[in-house]
């Protein structure tokens, strides 16, 4: 069970530094753009949203392991 929540751990950092770096970018971007106020907080609205979703994946990934890890044993 341990190699498996290191891996889960792994996942959430990952999954984490690119969301981030995501909504960093943006607001530079639009920042540089000259976007309104409005418009950059709706972009960070967006994506915030969006890494709420994004943050599941791991949990999806982590179950799809133990499925395989389960019809292995099953078959053996």
């Amino acid at each position: 069970m341990i190699p498996l929540s290191d891996l889960e751990s792994y996942d959430y950092i990952a999954v984490q530094l690119l969301i981030g770096t995501l909504i960093i970018t943006s607001v530079f971007f639009g920042i540089s753009a000259q976007l309104s106020t409005g418009a950059i907080f709706a972009m960070v609205t967006y994506l915030l949203d969006f890494s709420f979703e994004v943050l599941t994946l791991p949990l999806i990934f982590q179950q799809f392991i133990r499925l395989k890890e389960i019809t292995n044993r099953i078959d053996s």
